[in-house]
Protein backbone atom coordinates (compact mmCIF):
# COMPACT_ATOMS: atom_id res chain seq x y z
CA UNK A 1 0.00 0.00 0.00
CA UNK A 2 2.48 2.70 -0.92
CA UNK A 3 1.25 6.09 -0.99
CA UNK A 4 -1.06 5.16 1.88
CA UNK A 5 0.42 6.18 5.66
CA UNK A 6 3.69 5.19 3.95
CA UNK A 7 6.11 7.07 6.10
CA UNK A 8 4.39 5.48 9.25
CA UNK A 9 4.83 1.91 8.14
CA UNK A 10 8.40 2.42 6.98
CA UNK A 11 9.19 3.89 10.47
CA UNK A 12 8.02 0.33 11.59
CA UNK A 13 9.76 -1.62 8.97
CA UNK A 14 12.69 0.26 10.11
CA UNK A 15 12.19 -0.10 13.75
CA UNK A 16 12.76 -4.01 12.59
CA UNK A 17 15.28 -3.73 10.50
CA UNK A 18 17.35 -1.88 13.62
CA UNK A 19 16.31 -4.98 15.93
CA UNK A 20 13.73 -2.22 17.83
CA UNK A 21 10.47 -3.25 16.83
CA UNK A 22 7.85 -4.38 19.71
CA UNK A 23 5.78 -7.56 20.08
CA UNK A 24 1.91 -6.25 20.30
CA UNK A 25 0.76 -3.19 18.64
CA UNK A 26 -2.92 -1.76 18.00
CA UNK A 27 -3.58 -0.15 14.82
CA UNK A 28 -6.85 1.94 15.02
CA UNK A 29 -8.47 5.11 13.03
CA UNK A 30 -11.14 5.02 11.08
CA UNK A 31 -12.39 2.53 8.67
CA UNK A 32 -11.38 2.00 5.38
CA UNK A 33 -9.01 3.60 5.98
CA UNK A 34 -6.41 0.48 4.98
CA UNK A 35 -5.69 -0.48 8.79
CA UNK A 36 -5.42 -4.12 8.12
CA UNK A 37 -3.51 -3.79 4.84
CA UNK A 38 -0.83 -1.71 6.35
CA UNK A 39 -0.33 -4.69 9.02
CA UNK A 40 0.00 -7.58 5.99
CA UNK A 41 2.49 -4.80 4.42
CA UNK A 42 4.43 -4.73 7.42
CA UNK A 43 4.41 -8.51 7.37
CA UNK A 44 5.50 -8.77 3.68
CA UNK A 45 8.24 -6.98 4.57
CA UNK A 46 9.33 -9.10 7.80
CA UNK A 47 9.01 -12.63 5.95
CA UNK A 48 10.59 -11.31 2.76
CA UNK A 49 12.86 -8.17 3.26
CA UNK A 50 10.62 -6.28 0.12
CA UNK A 51 8.22 -3.38 0.36
CA UNK A 52 5.43 -4.29 -1.38
CA UNK A 53 4.90 -2.13 -4.40
CA UNK A 54 0.93 -2.18 -4.11
CA UNK A 55 -2.19 -3.50 -1.94
CA UNK A 56 -2.19 -6.62 -4.81
CA UNK A 57 0.97 -7.35 -3.56
CA UNK A 58 -0.01 -7.91 0.37
CA UNK A 59 -2.51 -10.34 -0.48
CA UNK A 60 0.00 -13.03 -1.31
CA UNK A 61 -0.21 -15.52 0.94
CA UNK A 62 2.29 -15.72 3.66
CA UNK A 63 4.11 -18.56 5.62
CA UNK A 64 4.54 -16.76 8.92
CA UNK A 65 1.84 -14.63 8.87
CA UNK A 66 -2.34 -15.61 9.79
CA UNK A 67 -5.35 -13.09 9.91
CA UNK A 68 -7.42 -13.88 12.60
CA UNK A 69 -11.46 -12.18 12.08
CA UNK A 70 -15.01 -12.24 13.28
CA UNK A 71 -16.97 -15.23 12.55
CA UNK A 72 -20.34 -15.71 10.68
CA UNK A 73 -21.88 -14.67 14.45
CA UNK A 74 -19.74 -11.22 14.03
CA UNK A 75 -17.64 -12.65 17.54
CA UNK A 76 -13.88 -13.69 17.84
CA UNK A 77 -13.97 -15.66 20.60
CA UNK A 78 -12.05 -18.14 22.95
CA UNK A 79 -11.10 -20.61 20.07
CA UNK A 80 -9.45 -17.94 17.84
CA UNK A 81 -7.45 -16.66 20.76
CA UNK A 82 -6.10 -20.31 21.67
CA UNK A 83 -5.35 -20.48 17.75
CA UNK A 84 -3.36 -17.28 17.70
CA UNK A 85 -1.53 -18.02 21.12
CA UNK A 86 -0.73 -21.60 18.84
CA UNK A 87 0.39 -19.77 15.94
CA UNK A 88 2.63 -17.17 17.58
CA UNK A 89 4.10 -19.86 19.93
CA UNK A 90 5.81 -21.56 16.99
CA UNK A 91 9.40 -20.58 15.59
CA UNK A 92 9.12 -18.95 11.77
CA UNK A 93 10.04 -20.43 8.92
CA UNK A 94 11.16 -17.83 6.66
CA UNK A 95 11.25 -14.21 8.31
CA UNK A 96 12.48 -13.14 11.93
CA UNK A 97 8.45 -13.17 13.43
CA UNK A 98 5.84 -15.04 13.09
CA UNK A 99 2.88 -12.24 12.77
CA UNK A 100 -0.73 -12.77 13.85
CA UNK A 101 -2.60 -9.94 12.39
CA UNK A 102 -6.23 -9.70 14.26
CA UNK A 103 -8.56 -7.70 12.34
CA UNK A 104 -11.39 -6.32 13.63
CA UNK A 105 -10.25 -6.90 17.24
CA UNK A 106 -13.16 -5.10 18.76
CA UNK A 107 -15.11 -7.87 17.97
CA UNK A 108 -12.82 -9.95 20.78
CA UNK A 109 -15.04 -11.60 23.06
CA UNK A 110 -13.93 -11.03 27.17
CA UNK A 111 -13.26 -15.05 27.68
CA UNK A 112 -10.67 -14.26 24.45
CA UNK A 113 -9.20 -11.21 25.71
CA UNK A 114 -8.77 -12.79 28.91
CA UNK A 115 -6.67 -15.93 26.85
CA UNK A 116 -4.45 -13.12 24.79
CA UNK A 117 -3.16 -11.33 27.82
CA UNK A 118 -0.60 -13.82 28.27
CA UNK A 119 0.35 -13.26 25.23
CA UNK A 120 0.56 -9.54 24.49
CA UNK A 121 2.10 -9.30 27.76
CA UNK A 122 5.07 -12.04 27.61
CA UNK A 123 5.19 -13.08 23.56
CA UNK A 124 7.74 -14.98 22.53
CA UNK A 125 11.05 -13.59 20.91
CA UNK A 126 9.77 -14.25 17.48
CA UNK A 127 6.23 -12.92 17.79
CA UNK A 128 4.82 -9.90 16.26
CA UNK A 129 0.73 -9.48 17.38
CA UNK A 130 -0.99 -6.54 15.79
CA UNK A 131 -4.92 -5.75 16.44
CA UNK A 132 -6.87 -4.14 13.53
CA UNK A 133 -10.16 -1.86 15.01
CA UNK A 134 -11.45 1.90 15.18
CA UNK A 135 -10.89 2.70 19.23
CA UNK A 136 -8.53 0.78 21.60
CA UNK A 137 -11.23 2.19 24.08
CA UNK A 138 -13.16 -0.71 23.10
CA UNK A 139 -10.91 -3.38 24.87
CA UNK A 140 -10.45 -4.19 28.24
CA UNK A 141 -7.84 -1.58 29.98
CA UNK A 142 -6.23 -4.59 31.47
CA UNK A 143 -5.44 -5.85 27.57
CA UNK A 144 -4.89 -2.55 25.81
CA UNK A 145 -2.64 -1.47 28.16
CA UNK A 146 0.10 -3.96 26.86
CA UNK A 147 0.29 -2.97 23.49
CA UNK A 148 1.58 -0.04 21.64
CA UNK A 149 -1.00 2.22 19.87
CA UNK A 150 -0.85 3.60 16.24
CA UNK A 151 -3.09 5.94 15.12
CA UNK A 152 -3.88 6.03 11.01
CA UNK A 153 -5.06 9.31 10.68
CA UNK A 154 -7.80 9.91 7.91
CA UNK A 155 -6.90 9.84 4.08
CA UNK A 156 -6.86 13.12 1.91
CA UNK A 157 -10.78 13.20 0.07
CA UNK A 158 -9.06 12.01 -3.33
CA UNK A 159 -6.90 9.15 -2.17
CA UNK A 160 -10.12 7.82 0.62
CA UNK A 161 -12.27 7.67 -2.55
CA UNK A 162 -10.08 5.83 -4.85
CA UNK A 163 -9.78 3.63 -2.26
CA UNK A 164 -13.08 3.38 -1.75
CA UNK A 165 -14.03 2.60 -5.59
CA UNK A 166 -11.33 -0.41 -5.78
CA UNK A 167 -12.88 -2.37 -2.87
CA UNK A 168 -16.87 -2.04 -4.74
CA UNK A 169 -18.52 -4.81 -4.45
CA UNK A 170 -21.91 -4.90 -7.12
CA UNK A 171 -23.87 -6.63 -4.45
CA UNK A 172 -23.67 -3.48 -2.37
CA UNK A 173 -24.62 -0.67 -5.51
CA UNK A 174 -27.51 -3.67 -6.36
CA UNK A 175 -28.55 -3.22 -2.63
CA UNK A 176 -29.91 0.27 -3.44
CA UNK A 177 -31.39 -0.45 -6.60
CA UNK A 178 -33.24 -3.45 -6.23
CA UNK A 179 -37.29 -3.34 -6.90
CA UNK A 180 -39.23 -3.59 -3.55
CA UNK A 181 -40.79 -6.73 -4.83
CA UNK A 182 -37.18 -8.30 -5.19
CA UNK A 183 -35.81 -7.00 -2.05
CA UNK A 184 -37.26 -9.82 0.38
CA UNK A 185 -35.51 -12.58 -2.13
CA UNK A 186 -32.45 -10.64 -2.41
CA UNK A 187 -31.90 -10.58 1.33
CA UNK A 188 -32.48 -14.14 1.68
CA UNK A 189 -30.40 -15.55 -0.98
CA UNK A 190 -27.47 -12.76 0.21
CA UNK A 191 -28.05 -13.76 3.78
CA UNK A 192 -28.01 -17.36 3.71
CA UNK A 193 -24.55 -18.51 3.01
CA UNK A 194 -23.07 -19.83 5.98
CA UNK A 195 -19.69 -17.38 5.30
CA UNK A 196 -22.07 -14.26 4.61
CA UNK A 197 -20.12 -11.75 6.48
CA UNK A 198 -22.41 -9.18 8.11
CA UNK A 199 -19.70 -6.63 9.07
CA UNK A 200 -18.06 -6.60 5.84
CA UNK A 201 -20.77 -6.17 3.62
CA UNK A 202 -21.95 -3.42 6.02
CA UNK A 203 -18.36 -1.97 5.28
CA UNK A 204 -19.25 -2.47 1.58
CA UNK A 205 -22.51 -0.59 1.89
CA UNK A 206 -20.21 2.29 3.37
CA UNK A 207 -17.72 2.09 0.87
CA UNK A 208 -20.56 2.33 -1.78
CA UNK A 209 -22.28 5.74 -0.15
CA UNK A 210 -18.99 7.35 0.15
CA UNK A 211 -17.96 6.69 -3.26
CA UNK A 212 -21.11 8.59 -4.68
CA UNK A 213 -18.23 11.34 -4.17
CA UNK A 214 -20.90 12.89 -1.25
CA UNK A 215 -23.05 13.39 -3.74
CA UNK A 216 -26.71 15.00 -1.75
CA UNK A 217 -28.56 12.05 -2.88
CA UNK A 218 -28.22 8.48 -4.34
CA UNK A 219 -30.42 7.19 -7.32
CA UNK A 220 -32.73 3.92 -6.17
CA UNK A 221 -35.38 2.15 -7.15
CA UNK A 222 -38.04 4.68 -5.57
CA UNK A 223 -36.27 7.56 -7.27
CA UNK A 224 -33.88 9.88 -5.24
CA UNK A 225 -32.66 9.33 -1.36
CA UNK A 226 -30.77 11.11 0.92
CA UNK A 227 -27.37 9.63 0.94
CA UNK A 228 -26.23 11.19 4.21
CA UNK A 229 -29.34 9.86 5.60
CA UNK A 230 -28.56 6.28 4.53
CA UNK A 231 -24.89 7.14 5.19
CA UNK A 232 -25.44 7.71 8.95
CA UNK A 233 -27.93 4.82 9.72
CA UNK A 234 -25.55 2.20 7.89
CA UNK A 235 -22.47 3.97 10.00
CA UNK A 236 -24.59 3.21 12.89
CA UNK A 237 -25.75 -0.44 11.96
CA UNK A 238 -22.26 -0.93 11.68
CA UNK A 239 -21.30 0.39 14.93
CA UNK A 240 -23.97 -1.55 16.74
CA UNK A 241 -23.30 -4.87 14.46
CA UNK A 242 -19.66 -4.49 16.97
CA UNK A 243 -21.38 -4.60 20.23
CA UNK A 244 -24.47 -6.91 19.70
CA UNK A 245 -25.46 -10.09 17.85
CA UNK A 246 -28.30 -8.60 15.13
CA UNK A 247 -30.03 -10.33 12.91
CA UNK A 248 -28.68 -9.30 9.29
CA UNK A 249 -32.04 -10.21 7.61
CA UNK A 250 -34.01 -7.48 9.88
CA UNK A 251 -31.53 -5.05 10.12
CA UNK A 252 -30.62 -4.62 6.10
CA UNK A 253 -34.43 -4.96 5.74
CA UNK A 254 -35.30 -1.80 8.02
CA UNK A 255 -32.49 -0.22 5.93
CA UNK A 256 -34.90 0.01 3.07
CA UNK A 257 -37.19 1.92 5.10
CA UNK A 258 -34.92 4.69 4.30
CA UNK A 259 -34.88 4.22 0.29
Amino acid sequence: MPGVHEKLLKDLALLHDKGQLGHAYIFFGDPNIGKAAAARTLATHIETGVWPEDEEATRRPLTDMQVFAPDEKGAIGIDAARAVKMFLAGKPFVGSRRVAIIDRAQALTPEAQNALLKVAEEPPASALLILVMPDPELLWPTLRSRFQKIYFPPLPRKKMLEKLKDRANPLAAKFFTVSPASRKDFVKELTEPDDFNFAAFLDDLIAYLAAQNAAPVIATANGAAKNSELWHAVLELRRMQDATNLSPRIQLMNLWTLI
